[in-house]
């Protein structure tokens, strides 16, 4: 872990022992015991989990943990890159046969988890409560930090191919840690929902490292250990919250229930464009001003703005980050100012490379080619983005990969070839669809049979909801399937959608 940001942590635990670090809200939290964690209790389980992991790994050992937003799950994290070993985040919600996948691609020697389904053969299991637990060493002088050598390993969505695995150092943690706090003004006396997955980088940096950089308390949403996460915005507001990074679909949820702002001081979105009538109508109706931020798995948390831009900014760069626009065709060639490009991004929280492929070709000049268009407003020095070059689809807050969806569908043997789309069903939430051309002389599956085929190579997120046949997609004069080709259906009308903790739109636990 970041050296700077566990020294910190040591600091919060001798000079606030008794501040608490760690809460729970929900439905489900009054049974959960302690109620919550100090600093000091925290700092122990970190301890914990660095000893565990000094023991029971070789320094060249990675570590994966796949567990929701649980206290334990941060201790494990945090102690695990304190002993300097390499750290592989999975998702929660990933099947069995996603999370096999990384773990063979990582080259995963331990796996932290509850889920024995997606341990692979040959991998060491153990729960997240085994790796805290006080007979490892929670009492004893901490272990040596080798916070500096540690490496954390974060999942990309990828934008062409299978998604890539992000090379994150301690040091660019402990950089983003200090940038989100400073930029949100973080205190002690601040209680942050961690309402984004900490798999993600978002929500790892804005959940978890900016609230300890800072010695906030973190809140944790309780969810149900079986079936479809349900994450109550109410709960949150009523255990006291005053900051809440969150994503379109979350406030959108907000604004319908109707619930104000409780003790909020400050809101923001990422990981999609906040339709500005939603931001209209929370200031109109509860005083709530979203602010807005901006990053990527490959460079973190970049900009900041505390209020919502009419503009439709993102923020000013935070310290240290570099934004340049440049000529798509040429990515040499900068734009000049205020004219529109691809944005391009340095920053000291940035990726050190790819696990698996070389990130060269994504780099001009040491700066990350975002595939997001935009430029940077002259007077104001805001970023403003307008566009996409890329093909991701963000399903409320969840970047799904196309390509990887139609890989998965082309398996089966009655498709000869998938496209697979956006579909609009509010201004913050899309689901998947698919538009698939049969294989020669088979019937096409129907969305139901397509979707049970899916469900144990994808997650439910990146399943279909709507799936439509076309006797042969449109191809260019070579052969290549012309997406731009595909009409994408207008927005419908909203159905009844509960949503998890990210915002992610869930029906029956299945998107």
């Amino acid at each position: 872990m970041p050296p700077v940001l566990l020294h910190r942590l040591e600091d919060h635990a001798r000079r606030r022992p008794d501040a608490v670090a760690f809460a729970w809200t929900g439905a489900d939290a009054a049974g959960h015991a302690p109620p919550a964690i100090t600093y000091a209790g925290l700092a122990a389980r970190v301890r914990a989990a660095a000893a565990w992991t000094d023991r029971h790994t070789a320094p060249d050992a990675t570590v994966a943990l796949c567990t929701d937003n649980r206290p334990d799950a941060a201790a494990v994290f945090l102690g695990v890159l304190y002993a300097g070993r390499r750290l592989l985040p999975i998702d929660a919600l990933a099947t069995a046969a996603e999370a096999r996948r990384l773990i063979v691609a990582a080259g995963v020697t331990h796996f932290v988890s509850t889920r024995h389904d997606a341990a692979p053969a040959g991998v060491a299991f153990v729960t997240p409560a085994d790796v805290v637990a006080e007979r490892n060493g929670a009492s004893a002088a901490p272990p040596p930090n080798r916070g500096a050598d540690a490496w954390l390993l974060l999942q990309s969505s990828g934008t062409t191919g299978p998604p890539k695995l992000v090379r994150r150092s301690g040091p660019s943690l402990d950089a983003v840690a200090r940038n989100v706090a400073e930029a949100a003004a973080l205190t002690s006396d601040d209680r942050v929902a961690a309402a984004v997955p900490l798999t993600h980088s978002y929500g790892l940096e804005n959940g978890l490292l900016a609230p300890l950089w800072a010695g906030a308390r973190v809140l944790h949403h309780v969810t149900p250990a079986r079936g479809p996460a349900r994450f109550d915005p109410a709960a949150v507001l009523d255990a006291g919250a005053t900051v809440l990074p969150g994503v379109p679909s979350l406030f959108e949820m907000i604004h319908r229930a109707d619930i104000g702002r409780g003790r909020l001081r400050l809101a923001y979105s990422a990981g999609a464009p906040l339709p500005p009538g939603l931001a209209d109508a929370l200031e109109a109706r509860d005083g709530l001003a979203v602010g807005a931020l901006y990053g990527a798995t490959e460079i973190g948390s970049v900009t900041f703005a505390a209020r919502r831009d009419p503009a439709a900014g993102v923020g000013r760069p935070m310290g240290g980050v570099s934004v340049r626009v440049l000529d798509p065709d040429d990515p040499t060639r900068e734009r000049d100012p205020g004219e529109p490009g691809e944005l391009a991004v340095a920053a000291p929280s940035m990726f050190a490379g790819y696990l698996d492929a070389d990130a060269s070709a994504s780099l001009t000049d040491g700066h990350f080619r975002t595939g997001d268009l935009g430029y940077v407003d002259p007077d104001t020095g805001q970023v403003v983005v307008t566009g996409r070059l890329k093909l991701l689809i963000d399903v409320g807050g969840r970047k799904v990969n196309p390509t990887e969806v139609e890989a998965a569908i082309a398996d089966h043997p009655d498709v000869a070839a998938a496209v697979v789309l956006p579909e609009p069903v509010s201004e913050t939430i899309n689901r998947v669809r698919a538009v698939i051309e049969p294989a020669p002389g088979r019937p096409a599956p129907d969305a139901r049979t397509l979707r049970a085929f899916l469900k144990p190579r994808l997650s439910a997120y990146k399943l279909p909801r709507t799936v439509e046949t076309r006797d042969a997609l449109p191809r260019s004069a070579t052969g290549k399937i012309l997406r731009q080709r595909i009409d994408t259906p207008a927005s419908a009308e909203v159905a009844a959608t509960a949503v998890d903790p990210a915002g992610f739109a869930a029906s029956g636990g299945d998107l």
